[in-house]
């Protein structure tokens, strides 16, 4: 299955999580422009991820680092950062392919209602089973900042994974990892494993879902990597 047909899948289900993740639009690097994911079919979306080939710093085609496809719904497109639903994949490259799904922004609170178990574990695992991948995280707070140590508990470590919320390990990083019972788990259909902090919105004001929290960030810091932006 070609990046294209993946993306599409990918958005296809992520649209059924909720009424507000839907009429997705999907960027035109080249134009800048954002397009109707409606006009893109199987035969079209395949053209148009050509197009969003990455560019090195002389702007020309680079093949190499893959193509980069990213689309949006349309309440983003009216500037409600608290209700954008943002997918974007990073894919055919020869050094480091990812793709993120969020909701909400840097400068905005996402919508609360838009937080929960359900949405974040189906995206998570709709995710790994499209983009296959050895690791995966569903985590909670800004890219760079500290998550906050409550009082009596132990400091919590700094790392990219932030403060994981639900995370995945394929089979083979899983194999070695010794899961405390405070932590719970599941098999995913590929024989990875998945952790969960907490079956509700995660709180980070509440010990009893950072403190698995916690655990799980040492885990991913010593099997998964520490994530480079």
């Amino acid at each position: 299955m070609n990046i294209g047909d993946k993306f599409l899948r990918t958005i296809d289900i992520l649209d059924g999580l909720s009424e507000n993740l839907s009429n997705w639009t999907i960027l035109d690097k080249p134009s800048n422009e954002y397009l109707p994911l409606t006009d893109m079919l199987s035969g079209s979306i395949a053209r148009f991820v050509e197009t969003q080939v990455n560019r090195d710093d002389y702007g020309d085609p680079d093949s190499d680092d893959g193509y980069f496809v990213l689309a949006v719904c349309d309440v983003a497109q009216k500037m409600d950062r608290q209700q954008h639903g943002c997918f974007y994949v990073h894919a055919g490259s020869k050094f480091r392919n990812y793709s993120l799904f969020e909701i909400g922004s840097h400068v905005a609170p996402p919508d609360p209602s838009l937080i929960t178990f359900p949405i974040f574990k189906a995206a998570l695992l709709t995710m790994i089973s499209i983009w296959p991948a050895p690791w995966a995280n569903a985590q909670c707070g800004i890219w760079g900042q500290r998550a906050p140590t409550l009082p009596g508990e132990p400091e919590f470590p700094y790392s990219g994974h932030q403060m994981p919320w639900i995370s995945y390990l394929n089979a083979e990083r899983a194999a070695s990892v010794v899961v405390p019972p405070e932590i719970m788990t599941e098999r995913t259909p590929d024989g990875g494993l998945l952790m969960i902090a907490a079956e509700t919105r995660f709180d980070p004001t509440n010990v009893e879902h950072m403190r698995p929290s916690r655990l799980m960030a040492r885990i991913m810091i010593d099997h998964a990597a520490d994530p480079v932006w």
